[in-house]
């Protein structure tokens, strides 16, 4: 709800999903984790409970893409693998079930199997509660 519940010691010292030590609230009704960082305000922000929809990503961007085999793998006439993913330069993934504690400019890896297709650094993320 944006109110302040602590301060941090720099963004650097937390990363998303990480559970948050918070003086004089941590322990309250629970743990507190980091669901995002804005660096420009220079804040945190923190949701109550593992299980809270703000730190799960159902759907990300990512690239450019940097192909194993140096250019796309063929996956069909619609363009789109197992996992659901768009590919051109950057891919757009919707995850089947929604991911714990994804954040921008960490590594979106792609496998068909034991094989590593490609990856890609993640640009954005939607965390579930905004896909309501």
């Amino acid at each position: 709800n944006g109110r302040v519940i602590g301060r941090h010691h720099g963004l650097f010292t937390k990363t998303i999903g990480q559970a948050a030590s918070i003086p004089g609230v941590s322990g309250m009704n629970g743990k507190w984790y980091i669901y995002a960082k804005d660096p420009v305000k220079n804040c945190m922000y923190a949701a109550l409970g593992r299980e809270n929809p703000l730190l799960f990503s159902n759907d990300i961007t990512a690239g450019p893409m940097h192909w194993i085999a140096g250019t796309a793998p063929e996956f069909g006439p619609d363009n789109r693998l197992e996992l659901d993913a768009q590919v051109r330069d950057h891919i757009s993934v919707r995850f089947r079930d929604a991911q714990f504690g994804v954040a921008s400019g960490q590594y979106l890896t792609l496998y068909q199997g034991d094989v590593c297709l490609g990856s890609a650094p993640i640009g954005s993320t939607t965390d579930t509660a905004s896909n309501r």
